[in-house]
Order: structure tokens, then sequence, then C-alpha cells
């Protein structure tokens, strides 16, 4: 049972890391491109928060008269 999780463990840290660079030109595209990621994330839970939050009401402000 260990040895399986630590099989687990080792093929889930390989597919989810990103893959060694060699050069520093490759690093910072990488981390450019991991930057793009990170804000189209950001914006599209906003979107989605302005467009479901209504809906739902959880986090609406309610209008002062």
């Amino acid at each position: 049972m260990k040895k399986s999780k630590e099989n687990i463990v080792v093929l889930t840290r390989t597919l989810f890391s990103p893959p060694p660079t060699d050069s520093p030109t490759l690093t910072w595209v990488s981390r450019i491109e991991k930057g793009f990621a990170l804000y189209d994330g950001i914006m599209l839970g906003f979107k989605l928060w302005r467009r479901f939050g209504r809906v739902l009401g959880a986090f609406h402000r309610k209008k002062r008269r």
C-alpha cells in the first residue's frame, strides 16, 4: 500500500510539474505564460462572480436608498 502511494505521488508530480528548461530565455517565457494564465483565471473568476453572484445572492450588496 505504501509503495503504491509513493508511486502515485511520483506520477502526480511528474504529470503536473513543468518541464525542465535549459536556457534562461525558456525560463522567462515559462514564467510569462504562467503570469498570463493566472491573469486569465482571475478575470474568468471575476466575470463569473459578477454574472452568477447576483443570481445566487450570496455576495450581493444591497443598494442603499
